[in-house]
């Protein structure tokens, strides 16, 4: 007679709260998260885009239900639809667990949990104040996930149970692109102002005067906060002579092909960002490309100064500065890209950043 087998532990069921569904690093990382992670994930978000189709892709469940920005005073009269249809989906999902994705959604998080007798875990992307904790109700979560310790600060000697946790990127494949006729600069990101795309602007017609052969790839689409403001960029491109050399791509599915052919990396954040992390930058280093950056947020936990790049001040010419050195030293180049490779595998892979937030949840739990 046989040993009776032991039953497969229970899986734990997540409902992820993403209120905007504006794509970008916090949707991507989520994305990761569910797709990588041993939890079975239901996700809710305000519309579909990009972030259902992936999770179609995938094979992942998904709900839309319209979560308006806590805080407007103009939603008020819609939330308690949007609750009433959150806690019906999670009662009849009957998940274990609820999940906020970034700091705004934490309330909508809250409400659920408490309702329901759930807990609740709140991931932090960007850098805030204290006052937040109160006015997002963080103090009701049962765990927050900060994603560096400049995000950490606000909740420091409080009784929150918190960790921190690196995002995590996919690993690359393929090797470096061959030689270009142009040194090739990539920025990728949302196209805003405090993203600093007119930074890099102007260092690189500084760069220009030195250097015939740079070119500046700006990734990424234009805030729907900021309309008009590539066409500024693209005006001032045009005064400064360097109009032929800077191309604006819009949104990129790609990016690691962007980073692959390029010879450089920047992150010219302004510390109006809120910069939590600076996901580009490891997704840069997995593609052996070196980063310069501002050093404002959560950036400095990410680069190691002078071995994966440079952390520079907020303006043009300490970028431009560093434009030249990389394009006349292109050995230092491929020295920082290899050592950013060799960071990333050890600090910032997506699985290894699941697997911590599957420990995490599972204190939790």
């Amino acid at each position: 007679m046989g040993l009776p087998q032991a039953s497969e532990p229970k899986r734990i069921k997540v409902l992820f709260i993403q209120a905007v569904p504006r794509f970008g690093g916090a949707l991507m990382s989520l994305f990761l998260l569910m797709k990588g992670s041993r939890f079975v994930p239901v996700l809710v978000t305000s519309r579909k885009g990009k972030l259902t189709r992936l999770c179609e892709k995938e094979g992942i469940k998904y709900y839309t239900v319209p979560m308006p920005m806590w805080r407007k005073l103009k939603s008020w009269r819609r939330i308690p639809f949007s609750l009433a249809e959150l806690v019906r989906l999670a009662a009849e999902e009957e998940v274990d667990l609820v999940y906020a994705n970034t700091l705004w959604d934490v309330p909508y998080a809250v409400f659920v949990g408490q309702l329901l007798g759930l807990k609740k875990v709140g991931h932090i992307r960007n850098t805030f104040s204290r006052d937040k904790i109160g006015k997002y109700l963080l103090w009701w979560l049962d765990g927050v996930i900060a994603v560096s310790f400049a995000v950490s600060r606000p909740l420091w000697m409080t009784r929150l149970f918190w960790k921190v946790i690196y995002n995590g990127v996919v690993e690359s494949t393929g090797e470096k692109s061959p030689e270009k006729s142009v040194f090739r600069i990539a920025l990728v990101g949302r196209v805003d102002s405090t993203k600093g795309q007119d930074i890099a602007v102007e260092a690189l017609s500084l760069a220009s005067r030195r250097a015939r052969d740079f070119e500046l790839c700006v990734a990424g689409e234009e805030s729907y906060l900021e309309r008009g403001l590539l066409s500024r960029l693209k005006r001032r491109a045009a005064e400064l002579g360097i109009a032929e050399k800077v191309r604006f791509l819009g949104h990129v599915d790609d990016v690691y092909s962007l980073f692959k052919s390029s010879d450089l990396s920047i992150v010219p954040s302004k510390p109006s960002s809120n910069e939590g992390f600076g996901r580009i930058i490891p997704e840069a280093f997995v593609n052996r490309t070196p980063v310069v950056a501002t050093s404002v947020g959560g950036i400095p936990e990410v680069m190691r100064d002078k071995e994966t790049g440079y952390l520079v001040p907020v303006d043009a010419a300490s970028f431009s500065h560093k434009f030249l050195l990389y394009r006349f030293c292109p050995m230092l180049g491929r020295k920082h890209g290899v050592n950013g490779f060799r960071l990333a595998g050890e600090k910032f892979i997506a699985d290894h950043t699941s697997r911590a937030i599957e420990r995490f949840l599972e204190r939790v739990l």
